[in-house]
């Protein structure tokens, strides 16, 4: 035996200098689950400009809701109902949200205002809608999921991810609103107090 063998003493994964990958998949989880959360912390800012309808309030109420409940789920599991259910409800959404701005909601709908002005809270919840889509696409081909990446730049592309989704949550959530005119006399009055 020669000398470097005996003094070699087996090391833990990761302990020698070299990093350990990571599933690519788990980053697209975390990414997936701070976009929806993000969202849904913008729909839930949208709640106080929309207290003059209940359709309103229950639509924005409904989709933050779907949101952080989903988010829980994708952390815990990216079976494939759990990827199917935030592909259709992040999906309408984003379908929701070009039509409320491009054509507007059908006449038929109560308060229905025609298309509505782009606002940096709508567009920052979009924009976390549509990356969590896009998290979910990839978590979807498992080939792609399963590939190992670096710990450092696992690490490097959520904190940037992160960073980015608390910036659009944040500015969406504190950003003014869009001002609606209740459709009625009773409700202007029901909004004014």
């Amino acid at each position: 035996m020669g000398t470097t063998e005996l003094t070699r003493q087996p090391t833990a994964p990761g302990v020698d200098g070299r990093e350990e990958p990571v599933a690519l998949g788990q980053i697209l989880r975390l990414i997936a689950a701070a976009a929806s959360l993000g969202a849904a912390a913008v729909h839930t800012s949208a709640l106080s400009q929309h207290t003059f309808d209940v359709a309103h309030a229950g639509t924005f109420m409904a989709m933050a809701i779907f949101q952080a409940f989903w988010a829980y789920l994708v952390l815990r599991s990216t079976e494939g109902r759990v990827l199917l259910a935030g592909a259709v409800g992040h999906g309408t959404i984003a379908v929701l949200w070009l039509i409320t701005r491009t054509t507007g909601l059908p006449d038929w709908l109560p308060g229905a205002p025609g298309a509505e002005p782009a606002g940096l809270k709508d567009v920052a919840a979009t924009l976390l809608a549509v990356a969590a889509l896009a998290a979910i696409d990839l978590l979807s081909r498992r080939d792609v999921a399963a590939r190992r990446i670096r710990a450092t730049r696992a690490g490097a592309a959520v904190g940037a991810f992160l960073l980015a989704a608390v910036v659009l949550a944040g500015a969406g959530s504190f950003a003014a609103g869009h001002e609606h005119t209740p459709a009625t006399p009773m409700d202007a009055t029901a909004h004014d107090h």
